[in-house]
């Protein structure tokens, strides 16, 4: 990917909160409840874009510092 400018670049990196919302939401379904551990899990494909490997660690930054996240990463280290 090429990134014609620094802004644009910059602007990459940021991820509006209602996209991070609808992304948690789809892994859920796709997952069945496990947020964390399908964003993990997508974002180890080798295929997917910069944008969405942003988005995933937006999801899981949001995922840890919630309770439900939180709760997922303890049945995790079980």
């Amino acid at each position: 990917m090429v990134m014609n400018s620094p802004i644009a670049w910059l602007r990459s990196f940021w991820i509006p909160q209602d996209e991070v919302r609808a992304e948690t939401w789809a892994l859920g379904t796709r997952h069945r409840g496990r947020v964390i551990a399908g964003a993990k899990i997508e974002g180890r494909d080798p295929a997917i874009s910069f944008r969405r490997a942003i988005l995933l660690k937006a999801v899981i930054r949001h995922q840890t510092g919630s309770a439900a996240g939180r709760a997922e990463l303890a049945r995790d280290d079980l």
